[in-house]
């Protein structure tokens, strides 16, 4: 926090509550002594004061300090990441307002207090105008990029179906049986191997290269041997688990998952971390 941030967040507060905090501290350097209703007040004026400077210096450093911002940004993050080639150039941002917006805190023990008084990431959850298209993503206050983004794209009628692949399940309208599909072109460029993702994974977040960890998920029962960078990443496409993935430069060590999953009629792709970028 920088001594600017707090002059500037100084400016809101009430010419007064500066004038009798500031009286306090000097009567108090000048071993006079105070009442103790006076005492008490000022210690709460001053405690108030401490928080709302604090509160105003950190939100001074934001890229995002509103709802409609969060969208909007999300919005050009999308299109950013397409003009990378981390998402395929036929993927769509949904049409109009959201259907759900809401404050994520981060959760890391060190930012206990503040990751809850202040937000650090946005939910923007949205469908497209056709259905084509479902997106859930967390976008960092700070930084203004994406963090995790889950999104779903179901199959066009000229898709072909995964031969053996049909899905039967129970529906309101009793047994039903779906196709399954391989749309994953959808989201992702064809052809995107494990290296070319991770590599621009790591470019759009800043950092300067990445690991590929074992996965070994106790509570879900999944394992992934570490992976080869050159495979494709539709080769790990509904294999009941997830890649992980440790990027250098990451302060927090915490590792980015990525999966890739099929559903009747759609596919879906996870990626990102759960804490600020860095």
């Amino acid at each position: 926090m920088k001594a600017l941030d707090i002059m500037e967040a100084a400016g809101g507060i009430d010419d007064e509550i500066l004038m009798e905090v500031t009286s306090a501290m000097q009567e108090k350097n000048t071993g006079k002594p105070l009442r103790a209703k006076r005492t008490l007040r000022t210690v709460l004026i001053a405690a108030a004061l401490v928080l709302v400077l604090a509160g105003s210096a950190f939100a001074a450093g934001r890229l995002i300090n509103s709802p409609a911002q969060a969208v909007k940004v999300a919005r050009q993050e999308i299109a950013k990441m397409q003009d990378m080639g981390i998402l395929s150039s036929e993927f769509r941002f949904f049409d109009g307002e959201p259907s759900y917006l809401g404050e994520a805190p981060n959760k890391g023990v060190s930012d206990y207090w503040f990751g809850r008084i202040f937000p650090h990431s946005y939910i923007v959850r949205g469908t497209t105008a056709d259905g084509k298209y479902f997106m859930n993503l967390y976008v960092d206050t700070m930084s203004g990029k994406i963090v995790q983004l889950t999104t779903e794209a179901k199959a066009d009628e000229t898709d072909t179906p995964i031969p053996g692949g049909d899905v039967t399940v129970e529906t309101s309208n009793g047994m039903e049986t779906f196709h399954t599909y391989n749309n994953y072109d959808d989201i992702l460029p064809d052809g995107m191997t494990v290296d070319e993702f991770c590599t621009l994974l790591a470019k759009y977040w800043g950092f300067s290269g990445y690991r590929l960890a074992q996965t070994d998920d106790a509570m879900f029962h999944y394992a992934q041997l570490n992976p080869g960078g050159g495979e494709l990443l539709t080769d790990f496409a509904g294999a009941n688990s997830y890649l992980t993935v440790y990027f250098d430069g990451d302060q927090s060590g915490t590792p980015m998952y990525i999966s890739l999953d099929r559903f009747p009629g759609r596919v879906n792709v996870l990626f990102g971390m759960l804490h600020q970028v860095g």
